[in-house]
């Protein structure tokens, strides 16, 4: 375990922080691509100086199944739980940063979880998803997708602020299965709040760190000032939203022309990866 006294390394090489499903796992049998997943291999071998972590929405087991079941390089982080739960491998073994887990804790106590489950299960289009989805500060629901979902989202922010509840709303859509996906989160914290620590920890400075992403809860880290990549295969409403609020910045948003794992190495050629 890690404590508050984390020690930073230093180094002076590259590091992908890539999301999983729709980004480096293919969502449609037209993107996947062995060779793809080979050169990321060869990119991320012991014999390269490149770093990788990953940033997903998945918890830390299901993180590693899919790991294996698509042949992924091992990564050094993982980001799991959308930004609210912090790994690092040590001697092959991963470790959950307990500096991290102490520095949400101060944002959200204890407890909380079991009156945003009571709040948002007044609405009857949402519904809570599998238990092993829930953690101590990620609560998880199905929602519907349609022209009134924006407005729907406004609604549980404002039921939960109302009761003294200081959360972040998080909407994305499953690629698989189209279903809408709801995440509350502690306030201000997100992928791009878990990518501010990973930069802390790492010793890597910003300029050597790169986001890959593909949907809603990767909009953080686009419209933040972080170099990114944004794959093809990034729905319309996303790569919209990205464009609008990105902002002035001297950090780039790169939008790939290829999906998935070939739009990620797409965009580390251009931000020149070794």
């Amino acid at each position: 375990m890690f404590s508050n006294s984390e020690e930073k390394n230093e180094y002076n090489s590259m590091l992908l922080a890539s999301d999983l499903d729709g980004t480096l796992i293919a969502t449609k049998e037209s993107y996947v691509s062995n060779e793809g997943i080979a050169r990321l291999h060869k990119l991320f071998s012991h014999q390269s100086d490149n770093r990788l972590a990953y940033v997903t929405g998945r918890g830390f087991d299901l993180a590693l199944r899919g790991l294996a079941e698509h042949g992924l390089p091992t990564p050094e982080f993982l980001i799991c739980d959308v930004g609210t739960s912090l790994y690092h491998r040590v001697d092959k073994e991963y470790a959950l940063s307990e500096g991290y887990q102490s520095k949400l804790r101060a944002i959200w106590g204890e407890g909380l979880f079991k009156e945003i489950d009571r709040l948002l299960s007044d609405f009857p289009e949402c519904e809570q998803q599998a238990e092993d989805c829930q953690t101590e500060f990620k609560r998880s629901f199905f929602i519907s997708v349609d022209d009134s979902v924006d407005k729907r989202l406004d609604s549980y922010a404002a039921i939960l602020e109302k009761h003294g509840i200081a959360a972040s709303i998080i909407f994305s859509v499953d690629p698989l299965t189209g279903k809408g996906l709801l995440d509350v989160l502690p306030k201000g914290v997100n992928k791009e709040f878990a990518l501010t620590y990973l930069h802390e920890l790492s010793g890597a400075s910003r300029a050597e760190i790169v986001y890959a992403g593909d949907s809603g809860n990767d909009l953080a880290v686009f419209t933040s000032a972080w170099n990114a990549i944004m794959v093809s295969n990034t729905p319309e409403r996303v790569k919209e939203r990205a464009r609008l609020e990105r902002g002035a910045s001297d950090f780039q948003l790169f939008e790939a022309t290829k999906p998935c794992v070939e739009g990620v190495l797409e965009g580390c050629e251009h931000f020149g990866f070794a």
